[in-house]
């Protein structure tokens, strides 16, 4: 969802907390001892699961932490401590830090994220021939709005003398780079018009 969204300019994952007491004023209720090696003493390297940086409209930069927790992990008296020297840690730094539960993802959202996305990862096909068979599907699209999505594709696949689901693949792809747009927040139904699917 970070890479789909178009503010978001980089995306770190597991970012370390270094220099954590240097950083942090009020640390006399957090149990840091908590979060040690139990052997060795040693303090453990805690992590925010993203540090996101974000550009406005006026292509100004700022830096965005976000932790992901399942919300059934916030039962446990560990993450609820680890979670608050995180949000005094970026606090601190003068970053916005923010919990995201799994109760917050949007699952359709979330489901063509992924259905899109795989058709940028390498598929040994060509990106040329990929971009250039995703304008003739785009034109086609464009130019028969008024017929079904499924019509469409499997029209396509035929004249172009591609396999059959090729045509879907690529409206995924044009999905996926933006080229096309449709409500991710719904479910694509390839029996509706063309028309009634893109926005």
């Amino acid at each position: 969802m970070f890479e789909w969204c178009d503010a978001v300019f980089d995306i770190r994952e597991s970012f370390p907390i270094l220099n954590l007491m240097e950083t942090i004023d009020d640390k006399d209720n957090l149990r840091l001892g908590k979060f040690t090696d139990k052997e060795s003493g040693v303090p453990l390297v805690l992590t925010t699961s993203f540090l996101l940086t974000v550009r406005d409209a006026n292509g100004k930069e700022r830096l965005l932490a976000r932790s992901v927790k399942n919300a059934s992990e916030l039962k446990r008296s560990t993450t609820i401590e680890n979670l608050e020297i995180q949000r005094r840690y970026w606090r601190a730094k003068g970053v916005e830090w923010k919990l995201i539960t799994d109760k917050q993802i949007p699952k359709q959202f979330a489901k063509n994220i992924a259905w899109v996305r795989e058709t940028l990862l390498d598929d040994g096909m060509d990106a040329n021939q990929k971009a250039e068979q995703a304008q003739l599907l785009h034109d086609d699209l464009m130019r028969h709005s008024d017929l079904k999505l499924n019509d469409v594709l499997n029209a396509f696949d035929h004249r172009e003398g591609v396999s059959q689901g090729r045509g879907l693949y690529l409206f995924r792809y044009l999905i996926a780079k933006k080229l096309i747009r449709i409500d991710m927040n719904q479910s694509v139904q390839v029996a509706r018009k063309v028309k009634d699917i893109l926005q």
